[in-house]
C-alpha cells in the first residue's frame, strides 16, 4: 500500500513524503537544475548559507512576512547548534571550529506555499513541515485557519522573538531537532558524514540510533 502523500509547493515543485519519516534539510532533493559539488559545499557554514539562500529564493519577493519567517528560521536553527554545540557529538573530519553546526542538517526542512491532499481533504498553508507524525502548518494569521491539522500561528512579537524562544514557541520538537537523528547526513551528498568522534555525552547521549 502507498501511503506516501504528495506536497505542492513553491507553485512549481513537488515532493513525495511518508508518515513516519520526518523532513529534514538533508532529507530529500531539492528544486536544482543541477546540485552543487559536494566539495563546494563541504564546509557547514557554507551549505545553510546556501540552503537559506534556496528557500529564500523560493519565496514570493513581495511576500515580506514569508521571507522574514524564512531567514529567522535557518538563523534559529544556526543558533540552537551554536548553543549545544559542547553537548552535540562533534562530527570528523570537519573544522572543530564549526563541525557541530553539521547537526543543523537534521534540522525540518520548511516547505512554503503548500497545497496537499491528506485523509480526502484539501489543505494549503503559507509553511508546512512534515514532521514523524504528519504535518504541522505554520500561519501568520487566523485568516484560512485550518482546524483539522495542527497548525501554529506566528504573531509579529513571535516573528520577533529571540532564536531559542523563536523555536520553542512553535513547539513539536522544532528546537531539538537532532532528537532522534544517529547521525546527520549532508544535504548533497548521499552517505553519512565522515563520522562522529568521541564518546556520546549531554544531549549527544539522547540520540537516536
Amino acid at each position: 500500500m502507498d501511503d506516501r502523500v504528495t506536497i505542492a509547493y513553491d507553485g512549481s515543485n513537488t515532493i513525495d513524503v511518508s508518515p513516519g519519516r520526518a523532513l529534514r534539510l538533508a532529507g530529500e532533493a531539492y528544486p536544482l537544475f543541477r546540485a552543487p559539488d559536494p566539495a563546494s559545499v563541504s564546509d557547514p557554514d557554507v551549505c545553510l548559507d546556501f540552503l537559506k539562500t534556496l528557500h529564500l529564493s523560493l519565496c514570493p519577493v513581495f511576500d515580506i512576512g514569508l521571507r522574514r519567517w524564512m531567514s529567522r528560521y535557518f538563523d534559529a536553527v544556526l543558533s540552537q547548534a551554536d548553543a549545544h554545540a559542547d553537548a552535540l557529538l562533534p562530527v570528523a573530519g570537519l573544522d572543530p571550529a564549526n563541525a557541530h553546526r553539521a547537526w543543523c542538517y537534521a534540522a525540518h526542512r520548511p516547505l512554503s506555499n503548500v497545497s496537499f491532499e491528506l485523509d480526502g481533504a484539501r489543505h494549503e498553508a503559507p509553511v508546512m513541515f512534515w514532521l514523524d507524525d504528519g504535518p504541522l502548518l505554520v500561519r501568520f494569521s487566523n485568516e484560512n485557519d485550518d482546524p483539522s491539522l495542527r497548525t501554529v500561528v506566528m504573531s509579529g512579537a513571535d516573528l520577533a522573538a529571540p532564536d531559542p524562544a523563536f523555536l520553542a514557541g512553535m513547539g513539536h520538537g522544532l528546537a531539538e531537532y537532532w532528537q532522534g537523528v544517529a547521525a546527520p547526513r549532508h544535504p548533497f551528498v548521499r552517505s553519512a558524514l565522515s563520522g562522529l568522534s568521541g564518546l556520546t555525552r549531554g544531549l549527544g547521549s539522547q540520540q537516536g540510533h
